[in-house]
């Protein structure tokens, strides 16, 4: 059996943290829409629920 051990530096990899906040922040505020009662998102999820 051969073991082949694979090393990889990050120090010039790229950072996404701006990506993955700015996702989140989309993420959140669409989960805060669906919750407010009367939103577009809450209705038709409504909808949806009523039809089963």
């Amino acid at each position: 059996m051969l073991t082949v051990t694979v090393t990889y530096d990050t120090g010039n990899a790229p950072s996404f943290t701006g990506q993955i906040s700015q996702a989140a922040q989309i993420w959140n505020g669409a989960a805060a829409c669906e919750r407010r009662p009367g939103s577009l998102v809450a209705a038709s999820s409504a909808r949806r629920a009523r039809r089963g």
